[in-house]
C-alpha cells in the first residue's frame, strides 16, 4: 500500500482529534490515533495526538509519517499491551484529512 487517504472527526470522551486512515477505495485501513482519556491522559491540544503504533505494521507507520506526522515528540506511550506514540501533526492536516 503506498497511498492512503484520511478523515477526521474529535473524541466525544475528551474533544481530542480523532484520525482514520482509508485505502484508495475508502475501506478503512486503521486508526491513527487513540483516546486515552480513561487513563487520564489527553494531548496538548488538537495538533497532537496518539498513535496506536503498537498496533500499526512498519510500512503504514512510514505512510503516516510522511503524510501527517510533524515530529514524535515521544515513543514512549504506554498503551494496553504496547507502546504508542505522541505525535505533532503537520500545520496542513486538517486539509490533508476529510471531515468525518
Amino acid at each position: 500500500m503506498e497511498k492512503l487517504s484520511y478523515g477526521r472527526s474529535t473524541y466525544v470522551a475528551d474533544g481530542s482529534t480523532y484520525i482514520q486512515a482509508l485505502t484508495e477505495d475508502g475501506e478503512p485501513w486503521c486508526d491513527v490515533s487513540v483516546c486515552l482519556a480513561g487513563y487520564g491522559m489527553k494531548p496538548t491540544d488538537e495538533n497532537c495526538i496518539f498513535v496506536p503504533a503498537y498496533k500499526i505494521n512498519q510500512e503504514t507507520l512510514d505512510i503516516l509519517e510522511r503524510d501527517l506526522f510533524d515530529e514524535v515528540l515521544s515513543k514512549e506511550i504506554p498503551i494496553g499491551f504496547g507502546t504508542g506514540w505522541l505525535v505533532k501533526l503537520k500545520d496542513n492536516w486538517k486539509e490533508i484529512c476529510q471531515k468525518l
